[in-house]
Protein backbone atom coordinates (compact mmCIF):
# COMPACT_ATOMS: atom_id res chain seq x y z
CA UNK A 1 0.00 0.00 0.00
CA UNK A 2 1.34 3.70 -0.92
CA UNK A 3 2.33 5.92 1.39
CA UNK A 4 0.16 8.50 0.43
CA UNK A 5 -3.09 6.08 0.81
CA UNK A 6 -2.22 5.41 4.04
CA UNK A 7 -1.43 8.79 5.14
CA UNK A 8 -5.05 8.90 3.96
CA UNK A 9 -6.09 6.25 6.04
CA UNK A 10 -4.52 7.87 9.43
CA UNK A 11 -6.05 10.78 8.46
CA UNK A 12 -9.31 9.80 8.65
CA UNK A 13 -9.19 8.36 11.54
CA UNK A 14 -8.23 11.08 13.29
CA UNK A 15 -10.96 13.08 12.05
CA UNK A 16 -13.39 10.76 13.33
CA UNK A 17 -11.71 11.44 16.90
CA UNK A 18 -10.03 8.17 17.27
CA UNK A 19 -6.33 8.61 19.19
CA UNK A 20 -3.09 7.56 17.58
CA UNK A 21 -0.93 5.29 18.68
CA UNK A 22 -4.13 3.17 20.86
CA UNK A 23 -4.86 0.39 20.14
CA UNK A 24 -8.15 0.91 19.26
CA UNK A 25 -6.64 2.97 16.46
CA UNK A 26 -4.22 0.44 15.30
CA UNK A 27 -7.19 -1.85 15.19
CA UNK A 28 -9.26 0.28 13.12
CA UNK A 29 -6.17 1.21 10.98
CA UNK A 30 -5.40 -2.47 10.51
CA UNK A 31 -9.55 -2.69 9.43
CA UNK A 32 -9.14 0.17 6.69
CA UNK A 33 -6.06 -1.28 5.67
CA UNK A 34 -7.85 -4.59 4.86
CA UNK A 35 -10.66 -3.17 3.18
CA UNK A 36 -8.39 -0.73 0.95
CA UNK A 37 -6.18 -3.75 0.08
CA UNK A 38 -9.48 -5.93 -1.44
CA UNK A 39 -10.94 -2.50 -3.14
CA UNK A 40 -7.17 -1.85 -4.89
CA UNK A 41 -7.13 -5.32 -5.66
CA UNK A 42 -10.66 -5.01 -7.31
CA UNK A 43 -11.71 -8.93 -5.25
CA UNK A 44 -15.11 -9.29 -3.69
CA UNK A 45 -13.41 -10.15 -0.26
CA UNK A 46 -9.95 -11.46 0.87
CA UNK A 47 -10.82 -14.96 0.18
CA UNK A 48 -10.14 -14.44 -3.02
CA UNK A 49 -6.51 -13.46 -2.57
CA UNK A 50 -3.49 -15.21 -3.74
CA UNK A 51 -1.77 -14.56 -0.39
CA UNK A 52 -4.70 -15.34 1.41
CA UNK A 53 -3.11 -18.02 3.63
CA UNK A 54 0.32 -15.74 4.07
CA UNK A 55 -1.28 -12.42 4.55
CA UNK A 56 -0.22 -10.92 8.39
CA UNK A 57 -2.49 -8.40 8.01
CA UNK A 58 -5.47 -10.20 7.60
CA UNK A 59 -4.30 -12.80 10.17
CA UNK A 60 -4.27 -9.58 12.44
CA UNK A 61 -7.22 -8.27 11.44
CA UNK A 62 -9.32 -11.59 12.03
CA UNK A 63 -7.59 -11.91 15.87
CA UNK A 64 -9.12 -8.04 16.46
CA UNK A 65 -12.25 -9.30 15.13
CA UNK A 66 -12.65 -12.53 17.03
CA UNK A 67 -11.22 -10.96 20.29
CA UNK A 68 -12.45 -7.41 20.10
CA UNK A 69 -9.75 -4.98 21.70
CA UNK A 70 -10.31 -2.60 24.66
CA UNK A 71 -8.92 1.27 24.07
CA UNK A 72 -6.41 0.11 27.05
CA UNK A 73 -5.19 -2.72 24.54
CA UNK A 74 -6.52 -5.84 26.58
CA UNK A 75 -8.95 -8.12 24.64
CA UNK A 76 -12.38 -7.79 25.35
CA UNK A 77 -13.89 -10.60 27.67
CA UNK A 78 -15.77 -13.48 25.54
Amino acid sequence: MRSGKLAELVLALELEGHVPGTPKFEALLRQRKVETCVEMKGLASCNSCPAYFSCELLKHHLRDLNYGVDDDGSAREQ
